[in-house]
């Protein structure tokens, strides 16, 4: 005997299915629709350097000195990106016409880390960027900002040059992707082999931010941490590099020392930087200046000088990142793991070593 079902109970069968296939579409769908709520947005852009203008000065900085222009057309947004760290990929034009004059890249910025802000450098052979740059997305947007300053150098016309060869002198920070108003500049010495420093040309440079190089050679030397204008109270800005708009002239990473031969001319910028937020370490390169994370274990505190992660064990007097080693620690000190029988917390302390080298009297912290 055969069962048939009527066409109203298959109806009515339907009706009630439809909305349970509904929502089990939806609970399967919804983790996914979730995703790119919680991805960072990527934009690439590009900036170039607006050089001052006749009677411009950089500090206080006038409406006609320096100044960052974003290029009309180049923001785009290339979506949301996930990922720890997730590799953000890196690619302009060595050379662009701005504006009917020529242009080098110089730089890339890369912000909205949770690692902070990287700063990217075109190889100075090959001109070409690094060709990914790893970031640990968060809750931030990532910008990419490339860098073009203006190529060569024309006639100085504007004080304090007369017609003749010019450095034109700023400072931009990576955090802020701006330029700074602060005193960058420590001496400046013409010829180079100078004993002493040129008081009146560095003032220029600070100042005005530009210098005559027609008839001198000049060593200009940036200040590892600028200085506020107002108060002369240094910063907390860390220097990175000098970028040259110079094909054959680049400083490495660190070199404070910007030197142009006599008749030489440019544009030229100091790279300031921030340091590492918590757990997180400087790593610069030829080509790259960004912070990585420590990947120490709960024992272990980041040894820049070794640039490894390590155990703190020190003699008495001696520095034990970050403490110093008391001398009432007559054994040295030695670090405690978190969350032992000796340390509930969370995080490691510092005790001196008993006579047997074990853990012994906890260090204030």
């Amino acid at each position: 005997m055969q069962n048939h079902i009527s066409i109203k109970t298959f109806s009515a069968i339907k009706a009630c299915i439809k909305p349970l296939l509904a929502a089990a579409i939806a609970l399967f769908l919804l983790p996914q629709l979730a995703l790119p709520s919680q991805a960072s947005d990527l934009t690439y852009k590009t900036d170039y350097y607006r050089p001052p203008a006749a009677g411009a000065t950089r500090t206080p900085r006038s409406a006609n000195a320096g100044a960052f222009v974003t290029l009309s057309g180049t923001s785009v947004n290339a979506g949301g990106i996930t990922g720890t760290p997730h590799q953000v990929s890196l690619y302009s034009d060595c050379t662009k016409t701005i504006n009917n004059d020529s242009y080098v890249l110089v730089s890339a910025t890369l912000s909205g880390g949770v690692e902070g802000v990287a700063q990217a450098y075109p190889d100075p052979v090959t001109c070409k960027l690094p060709q990914f740059v790893p970031v640990w997305v968060g809750n931030n947007p990532i910008v990419v900002t490339y860098l073009y300053l203006p190529t060569g150098s024309g006639p100085c016309t504007t004080t304090p040059c007369g017609g003749g060869s010019s450095a034109v002198l700023d400072e931009a920070s990576d955090v802020t992707g701006a330029l700074l108003d602060d005193l960058f500049v420590e001496d400046v010495f013409q010829p180079q082999t100078a004993t002493g420093n040129n008081a009146t040309v560095t003032h220029d440079a600070n100042y005005l931010g530009v210098i005559d190089t027609t008839r001198e050679s000049s060593k200009i030397v940036a200040w590892a941490d600028p200085h506020n204008p107002a108060t002369n109270a240094p910063t907390d800005s860390i220097f990175d590099r000098w970028v040259s708009s110079i094909s054959d002239l680049h400083p490495a990473q660190g070199a404070r020392d910007l030197n142009l031969a006599s008749g030489q001319g440019g544009y030229f910028i100091a790279n300031y930087r921030r340091g590492c937020p918590a757990n997180y370490h400087f790593v610069p390169s030829a080509t790259l200046s960004a912070c990585k994370p420590d990947d120490c274990k709960a024992d272990q505190v980041w040894d820049a000088a070794k640039n490894a992660c390590v155990v703190p064990s020190c003699s008495a007097g001696e520095k034990c990142e970050p403490f110093t080693c008391p001398k009432t620690c007559p054994n040295g000190c030695i670090v405690v793991p978190p969350e032992t029988a000796f340390n509930k917390t969370s995080k490691p302390v510092f005790a001196c070593k008993n006579a047997q080298g074990g853990i012994g009297t906890p260090i204030p912290q």
